[in-house]
């Protein structure tokens, strides 16, 4: 029973296999380390802070990164992370194509 259960879990697509998947290829490691990087920097600045944008987004842990402009629909993202550090609304550095 419980080998039907997992190969269920292996090979129909699913969250679980997702997860599996963002932890096993390192991802989600990979996420966590530049989350920190960005959290270490923003402990640092003194007002104004601009923050290079995520790379690594696994499936399961990223929704969406900082707003480029102010006019951008989620850009209540960047000033309630600038308020939590004591900061005016975070900025992300433009990607270059």
């Amino acid at each position: 029973m419980v080998f039907v259960v997992l190969a269920i879990l292996i090979v129909k697509p699913n969250n679980i296999r997702k997860v599996y998947y963002d932890l096993l290829s390192g991802s989600a490691y990979r996420y966590n380390t530049e989350m920190n990087q960005r959290y270490n920097l923003l402990e640092k600045c003194n007002s104004e802070c601009v923050v290079p944008p995520i790379k690594n987004r696994p499936f399961t842990l990223f929704a969406y990164d900082l707003a480029v402009k102010p006019s951008d629909e989620i850009y209540w993202y960047n000033k309630h992370l600038g308020d939590y550090f004591g900061l005016e609304p975070v900025k992300v550095k433009k990607q270059s194509n």
